[in-house]
């Protein structure tokens, strides 16, 4: 199914409830020690937390960027009852996928922000002794933000959009890139613009024969995606360059339509009109392996995948979530016949909205897990990558089936709800279809996938 219906995420350490749930911020602690304080007892800013808060919430927490920041002493200090209590309740830093009795995955995966309980109680002592700052040489510098080495191209839409500080709005624009031969990715980033108000984006290709209903100037709404587009990658505050991996690259043929989706959250901020840069490093180079996105999911009736459940009507499965419920839909859906010969998975996100509360992936056969995010946040879901040899990755074979489990809090106790009725100015839960409206559900999974170049002139092996 290569077709994108919202935003998918990559995200890193942000605020307690995410840019795009609820606008309201915890309340500062203005009784915490300043800058003057060096109490040294316990863990400290300096030598113990602002080295942690460095490493896992920069992403996001900066001067500038989608959430207040806690890089300076001065700043963190204020915050550091709200802090304690995000960490216990593992609201921050987002990470929503881990090993449980639900599923064991087929490797650690990569660059997990989740905190250890030492690390969450280490936060909470440093609250509790009145958060003490320590020694200012104890800390080190603030790490460097990952860019690409070498961008060959950069793309921007050709006007900017007005956002408006009220409602959230996701939109669509042509990047103007004309490619005369295929090229080969090997590295994107993006530069969303204006921080403050950006709150994910997504990069889609379509081949030069499409039919896209984006003008080739100017934004356009898109909340349900643009037919005909695959999507390839996606940003969100905190979100690392994508780099092609194990020697792979995306192939990305002359003539290729490159659209960009922005989802704006301005929160009531006023701000200029904005535009996202992409950056991009390409060649003609032919490499040995491909790497290739591609969504499954969705399945609406019995024929493509959607199984029975104790609430569908006689005729058949139907993808429905009946108000005041916690509901299970499963899909049984295959990975395409098209892959390559030798196909290893490397990355796997899910995507559902916010009446989602929980999603796993299994393989049909064996039903092992490869990914479950057991706490769903529709805020901070991204690609999470296997940490692991390309030789010891799960093998794919075309055709085979994966199963989808994707539960919905259709309840006013589920926040998720609360929000999406609140945003479509609706008081009591409703029946959920499937849809890119804003009372509409999804199930999807994306799987990053690399196979050998049938084109690569020499031989392949890792």
């Amino acid at each position: 199914m290569r077709w994108w219906a919202t935003l998918w995420m990559a995200m890193a350490c942000t605020s307690g409830a995410g840019p795009g749930a609820s606008t309201s911020e915890p309340v500062p602690d203005e009784t915490a020690v300043t800058e003057t304080d060096t109490l040294e007892v316990g863990p400290t800013w300096y030598a113990d937390v602002g080295p942690l808060v460095r490493e896992r919430c920069a992403g996001c927490h900066v001067q500038g960027g989608p959430s207040f920041s806690l890089i300076e002493a001065d700043e963190a200090a204020i915050w550091s009852s709200a802090m304690a209590l995000a960490v216990r309740a593992r609201t921050m830093p987002p990470w929503g996928a881990w090993d449980s009795d639900r599923c064991t995955h087929p490797h650690p995966l990569q660059g997990s922000l989740r905190l250890t309980e030492s690390e969450i109680a280490m936060i909470e002592a440093w609250d509790a002794a009145g958060a003490p700052l320590g020694s200012v040489e104890d800390l080190a510098a603030p790490p460097t933000a990952p860019s690409l080495a070498s961008p060959t191209l950069e793309a921007t839409p050709a006007e900017a959009f007005p956002v408006q500080p009220v409602g959230d709005e996701i939109v669509c624009a042509r990047l103007p890139v004309d490619l005369t031969e295929t090229q080969y990715v090997t590295g994107l980033e993006m530069d969303p613009g204006d921080t403050r108000v950006a709150h994910h984006a997504v990069l889609s290709l379509a081949p030069a024969s499409a039919n896209v209903p984006i003008p080739e100037e100017g934004w356009v709404s898109c909340p349900g995606g643009v037919p005909g587009t695959i999507p390839t990658f996606f940003w969100a505050p905190g979100t690392a360059p994508f780099e092609a991996p194990f020697d792979s690259a995306l192939k990305v043929e002359a003539g290729a339509q490159w659209v960009i989706q922005m989802h704006y959250h301005p929160a009531g901020q006023v701000v200029e009109p904005t535009r996202p840069t992409l950056k991009v490093e390409m060649s003609t180079e032919v490499p040995a392996y491909l790497s290739v996105l591609d969504l499954v999911g969705n399945a609406k009736t019995a024929a493509s995948g959607l199984q029975p459940e104790a609430t569908d009507p006689a005729a058949g499965p139907q993808f429905l979530v009946p108000a005041d419920t916690l509901h299970t839909e499963t899909m049984h859906v295959a990975v395409a016949e098209t892959i390559g010969e030798g196909a290893r998975l490397w990355g796997i996100g899910n995507h559902m909205h916010r009446v989602g509360s929980a999603m796993k992936v299994n393989r049909l056969v064996g039903n092992a897990c490869l990914l479950d995010t057991p706490v769903w946040d529709f805020d901070w879901h991204r690609l999470y990558l296997y940490d692991a040899t390309f030789e010891d990755l799960p093998t794919l074979v075309p055709g085979e089936v994966l199963k989808l489990s994707c539960t919905y809090d259709n309840r006013l106790s589920h926040p998720g709800t609360v929000q999406t009725l609140s945003e479509a100015g609706v008081e009591a839960p409703v029946d959920v279809e499937m849809g890119g409206g804003e009372l509409d559900e999804m199930c999807i999974t994306l799987l990053g996938m690399i196979w050998p170049n049938p084109d690569y002139p020499g031989e392949s092996g890792q």
